[in-house]
């Protein structure tokens, strides 16, 4: 019999739950129903929506009882499976923990390497292999100049720490984004600000103009310096500030091993770029009963993001390369930069709830079509839009 601790009460707007919710007493603060007609009718086609989670599942250390990896390991991979996550990252996970969870998660790949070698520490990325490919990847240690071989301990950290990153790309709408995942030290206060830094501008250089998401388990709370430094840059903004829902109210996600712990301290956290829509954001204070065991010490964050668009095709009916565009105005230097060259297009998926207007020319001139549809076919549109739009808008 499990206990869900709060409850995966949202449904997550654009994923489905993948088991029962076991009502809860409205007392405790909790979501504790889900008005399924409300949840199908909230499903917007004109989205691409992911289920993401950072999760600090406690390294396989000497812990006696129901605190041994070997207890919790079932446990772990049954929060990603029933929350259908899309994309998890995942810190302290050794060696043989990878390994395990390589064999638990078999629809996902996975990208990360140790900290401190192939036993050692990673914050490494899962991601639904159906659903994703994985364009590049790789890992930084949190060094002066981001080194990407073995350094540290750096400034007043006291252990080698890690930022692993990959590039995905949707294999249905071409869609590509990167998602960022790292652990700062526990005791550097002056590592914890130098590596919030140091991840914010290797992001900044590496992303372009595509979406990001930055998740881990930070080591610093919502008041930190370091949480300050990511939230309060233009590129990130966590997403418990900008979620449409979210719960419980107390945002504490380090338990401590008690299933009801107190406080507002938040140290996992999931930052997103302005790209993406919040839909719900979950602290997932789970426990399995009998026992009140905890899958870690660390609840899992959860967020359901998504970011609206088209996605637009070099070839009739959507065949040879795809871009994906999100909502906004594109010139034709736009275009190019997201690698849409001029007079290119001659397909499009246009989702329900959105509109595109096609220019001929460049600065959103000349002659005009606005597709409302998927439209395979711009040689059938009056006059022909094949081969021909130098600007886009997408609302």
């Amino acid at each position: 019999m499990y206990r869900l601790g709060i409850g995966i009460a949202f449904c997550w707007g654009l994923m489905s739950c993948s088991k029962s919710i076991q009502q809860l007493p409205e007392d405790q603060g909790i979501l504790t129903s889900v008005n399924k007609k409300a949840a199908k009718a909230s499903l917007t086609t004109g989205s691409i929506g992911y289920v993401m989670m950072t999760f600090n599942i406690r390294q396989d250390a000497p812990d006696a009882g129901n605190r041994a990896w070997t207890v919790r390991r079932a446990l772990v991979k049954e929060r990603i499976l029933s929350n259908n996550c899309d994309i998890v990252g995942v810190q302290e996970a050794l060696g043989n923990q990878m390994t395990n969870m390589a064999t638990d998660l078999s629809d996902y790949g996975k990208v990360g390497v140790g900290r401190d070698g192939t036993s050692s520490e990673h914050s490494a990325i899962f991601y639904k292999n159906a659903k994703f490919t994985a364009l590049e990847s790789g890992t930084f240690w949190l060094s002066p100049g981001a080194p990407t071989t073995a350094t540290g301990p750096s400034w007043d950290a006291a252990y080698k720490r890690i930022c692993t990153w990959v590039k995905l790309q949707d294999k249905e709408t071409a869609f590509i984004f990167y998602v960022y995942n790292t652990h700062f030290d526990h005791q550097g206060s002056q590592a914890k600000i130098n590596s919030a830094n140091l991840v914010l501008s290797t992001m900044t250089s590496k992303i372009g103009l595509n979406p990001a998401i930055l998740m881990g388990d930070l080591n610093a709370n919502q008041n930190s310096p370091a949480y300050q430094v990511l939230n309060g840059s233009s590129l990130l903004e966590e997403t418990w500030n900008i979620a449409g829902a979210k719960s419980p109210t107390l945002r504490v996600t380090g338990n401590g091993w008690n299933i009801s712990p107190i406080g507002d301290s938040q140290i996992d956290h999931i930052f997103v770029t302005n790209h993406w829509t919040v839909t719900s954001r979950l602290v997932d204070w789970y426990h399995q009963v009998p026992g009140n065991i905890l899958p870690s010490d660390h609840f899992p964050v959860i967020a359901n993001a998504k970011v609206d668009g088209v996605t637009i095709y070099k070839d009739a009916h959507y065949g040879g390369k795809g871009v994906f565009l999100p909502k906004g105005n594109y010139t034709l230097a736009d275009l190019v930069a997201r690698g849409i060259e001029n007079d290119w297009a001659s397909s499009a998926r246009v989702p329900n709830g959105l509109s595109v207007i096609l220019y001929e020319h460049q600065d959103f001139t000349g002659n005009s079509w606005t597709l409302t549809a998927n439209t395979p076919l711009f040689s059938a549109l009056s006059p022909t839009a094949n081969d021909k739009a130098s600007s886009i808008k997408i609302y």
